[in-house]
């Protein structure tokens, strides 16, 4: 083969294969075949090559080759090109390069400039030798190999396969504090399945609870801290994606840091909500396949069986969580947009739980006790999931909540009696006084209020045995304290 010329290829479309270089299934199917390293499906390939594809261009390391045979008094010429996928024969062990010819123009005006070029066959260095008379030393090299590449891969205290140490988990802690998490990227997930497979469940959450469960994360051996390759703006960088485990929606997500090099400070990047595009991003580096980090992540994408679909952070200041732990809300993507507050949101959940509660466990036996946050013990039944017997939890939170709003609603009612009716025969007592007296001392007749009107009889009793009812209700609640507590676990 003689050599006509050499050009840097140049992309039409954001450096990755994807609009600029075409990849039939079947091309796919046949590389994960010659491989040795091992792929779940031929889409987890297609992603690993497509994304190499833009290492690859971002480096510059791809050129277009024209040649032709000696013989053919240049009147064949063809062009070619070739990709470092860092993928190695499982046979021979040598790197396997796609080789990249011209593909057919689209006869679509509107697609006329997609996919120019088309992966043609999978080639070893020598192999592109004696075909195209290529020399090894002009072939791409690879990406993951570079000296910028490696010495993103290094955690200071730790190493690319274990999680920081104790400074730098101090260091991450603090950022986590810092963090306005409602401002923070989130990375929905790509898992579709049209059988319903996979459940999505909005998560809220309040940020304490969220900050706690990262520092549990940070000094878990089982959740790693693995790093994972980001291609962007025709550029790519390691950031280091902390798996959190939140136990009470029984679901994983990814918090997304990225160290700078000169100044040696972490930030936050995003929160990726699918497990399974963690592991592929992962797999990008091209760190050897079944080390610890890989079975973890792993392990984690197979018990993640529920789409995370979006997640809130609840502030502080709002009364709706003010001693809620998060809940978690099963619903369609259509109806993601206008969740309920927590209070109706537990309710309705704690309802739906407790009939399918009542339906599944039928007559089976309770088995042995459970101690609840108050040290007593009470029964569990078989069936019971972390999520019921978290929802039983959050009834004592929103429980707790209500009563306080409750005694405001008295409090403030007393004073505006006080004012308006300070002739009347309200018998208040100081607002000082302990809650249940000051609960009993309110005795008032609905006429004294502007709000009734003139008072009708049938109006006045109703109004009476209502308010009889309420106070009996409430008194039950502030003297038993709820039989069924549980504290959730992080």
């Amino acid at each position: 083969m003689i050599r006509l010329s050499t050009a840097r290829f140049q992309p039409r479309y954001p450096n990755r294969a994807h609009l600029n270089i075409f990849s039939a299934k079947d091309t796919t199917s046949q590389l994960l075949s010659l491989i040795a390293e091992p792929f779940e499906s031929e889409q987890e390939l297609y992603y690993f090559t497509d994304i190499s594809t833009a290492l690859q261009m971002n480096d510059g390391q791809i050129w277009v080759f024209s040649v032709a045979a000696a013989d053919s008094h240049y009147r064949c010429a063809e062009r070619v090109c070739f990709v470092h996928y860092d993928l190695h024969c499982k046979d021979s062990g040598d790197s396997l390069f796609g080789v990249v010819v011209p593909n057919q123009v689209s006869a679509k005006k509107k697609h006329r400039d997609k996919w120019r070029w088309k992966v043609a066959a999978f080639l070893t260095a020598d192999q592109i030798a004696r075909r195209y008379g290529v020399r090894g030393d002009e072939l791409p090299r690879s990406s993951r190999q570079s000296a910028a590449f490696k010495a993103q891969l290094t955690i200071p205290g730790g190493s690319s396969d274990a999680s920081c140490d104790a400074r730098c988990r101090q260091q991450l802690l603090g950022v986590v504090e810092r963090t306005p998490w409602d401002a923070v990227q989130q990375i929905k997930s790509l898992k579709r399945r049209k059988d319903g497979q996979f459940a999505k469940i909005s998560v809220r959450i309040g940020e304490a609870h969220w900050v706690e469960a990262v520092r549990v994360a940070l000094k878990d051996p089982l959740l790693p801290m693995a790093p994972v390759v980001v291609n962007r703006d025709n550029q790519h960088w390691i950031e280091w994606v902390q798996m959190v485990h939140l136990k009470a929606f029984g679901v994983f997500v990814g918090i997304s840091w990225r160290r700078h090099q000169s100044s040696g400070e972490w930030t936050v990047q995003s929160v990726d909500l699918d497990s399974g595009r963690i592991h592929n991003k992962y797999k990008l580096v091209g760190l050897p396949p079944g080390n610890e980090i890989d079975k973890m992540l792993l392990d984690i994408r197979r018990q993640s069986t529920d789409v995370v679909a979006e997640m809130e952070f609840l502030s502080p200041a709002m009364p709706s969580v003010l001693h809620c732990p998060p809940t978690t809300h099963k619903q369609s993507a259509k109806s993601l947009t206008t969740l309920k507050t927590v209070d109706e949101q537990l309710i309705d959940e704690i309802v739906e739980e407790v009939f399918e509660t009542k339906k599944s466990v039928g007559t089976q036996k309770k088995r042995g006790n459970v101690q609840n946050a108050y040290g007593t013990s009470y029964g569990v039944h078989d069936q019971l999931t972390a999520n019921q017997s978290y929802l039983v939890s959050a009834l004592h939170a929103v429980n707790a909540y209500t009563l306080n709003a409750n005694q405001l609603y008295l409090d403030n009612l007393q004073r505006t009696l006080g004012q308006k009716h300070a002739q009347s025969n309200v018998q208040l007592q100081p607002y000082g006084q302990p809650q249940q007296q000051r609960v009993q001392a309110v005795h008032f007749q609905p006429s004294q209020c502007a709000n009734f009107g003139p008072p009708h009889p049938m109006m006045q009793q109703e109004y009476m045995m209502r308010q009889q009812y309420a106070r009996q209700q409430y008194m039950q609640y502030v003297q038993q304290p709820m039989q069924y507590t549980h504290r959730a676990q992080y």
